[in-house]
């Protein structure tokens, strides 16, 4: 039984143990169209298009596209932008709040075209990828390009570091480019780092510069912030709720559980006790039948001894008969 009851806590603390590892909560993020120019379309998650105009959200399963050289779309994801160059198809694959780890998710993807992020010094448990066909790149707080053209891919190093990796070859190694680096990503072949060259990096300076956020833009930014910060505060409170409600009510069926086991033992020991007192009964009894037994025939031999003992002894004659 005591065994019992040391599985019983043992799987309460897996219990436990398995709930702490609960199933990350995420909420929705959004991005915010800042500037536009020329043919600028979003294409929602249904497959509908509709022009780009300042002020459009953009969530998660929304693609972004620019039709010509010099269309170009600038995007807010709170602090961080990316500037979408012309002919250019970008599709929000993750745009979340993980709510578990306190932590932002944003993933983009580049079918074709050239896409220019510009990343702040992002928290532990932030994720900030931008993917290809070829090449993901994925960093921690920096300024870079990726350009996916005719099944290669180019990631361009402006500020900071990005790390490297060719999706045709997931074994090898990734590459990780700083300042003024920038990588070439070509199906079957190794990555090999080199420097930007001048001309390309003040082309690239001019080109990829992001339009400054709008006062009406930060307002509206600002107000989603504050409604997802207490959307968040509240659903963890509810987490930690429920979390309670669930650690109370192991708690109460492993004591119940206890009590159960107690009462199985209890009721062991009584049967038990009960058992060894009805067999010291039954052998105290069988002892005094046998005493009595034992004394009867002591009396019963006694008493054969002593007529034995009288028939032996020698006949006195009468003293009349013996003067006859």
């Amino acid at each position: 039984m005591k065994r019992n009851i040391c599985a019983v806590v043992i799987l309460f603390f897996i219990a436990v143990s398995f709930n702490c590892k609960k199933e990350d909560r995420t909420v929705a993020r959004q991005g915010l169209i800042n500037f536009v120019t020329g043919n600028v379309k979003i294409v929602n998650a249904q497959g509908a298009k509709a022009d780009a105009k300042i002020g459009d959200s953009i969530t998660e399963g929304m693609s972004v596209i620019t039709s010509g050289d010099k269309s170009v779309a600038d995007v807010y994801f709170g602090e961080n932008a990316i500037k979408i160059l012309g002919n250019t198809s970008v599709e929000v694959k993750t745009l979340v709040m993980n709510i578990t780890k306190n932590s932002e998710q944003t993933v983009l993807f580049v079918n074709n075209g050239a896409l220019f992020s510009s990343v702040k010094k992002l928290s532990k448990n932030d994720d900030y990828r931008i993917k290809s066909p070829t090449a993901t790149a994925g960093v921690r707080g920096t300024d870079f390009l990726v350009e996916e053209k005719d099944g290669k891919a180019n990631v361009a190093c402006l500020e900071g570091k990005v790390e490297c990796q060719n999706n045709t070859n997931p074994d090898a190694d990734a590459v990780i480019i700083a300042d003024r680096e920038e990588v070439d990503v070509v199906r079957g072949e190794d990555m090999v780092k080199k420097q930007i060259s001048q001309d390309r990096m003040n082309m690239l300076n001019i080109k990829l510069r992001i339009t400054e956020l709008r006062e009406d833009i930060r307002r509206k930014y600002l107000q989603q912030k504050e409604e997802m910060r207490k959307y968040v505060e509240d659903q963890r409170q509810r987490d930690r709720t429920m979390v309670e409600n669930q650690r109370e009510g192991d708690r109460q069926r492993v004591e119940d559980q206890k009590a159960r086991d107690r009462a199985n033992i209890d009721a062991v020991k009584g049967d038990t006790t009960a058992r060894q007192k009805e067999s010291t009964e039954a052998a105290q009894s069988m002892m005094n039948q046998a005493k009595d037994a034992a004394s009867s025939d002591s009396v019963k031999q006694g008493a054969k001894s002593q007529i034995d003992a009288l028939r032996k002894r020698p006949t006195v004659q009468n003293p009349l008969q013996q003067n006859q």
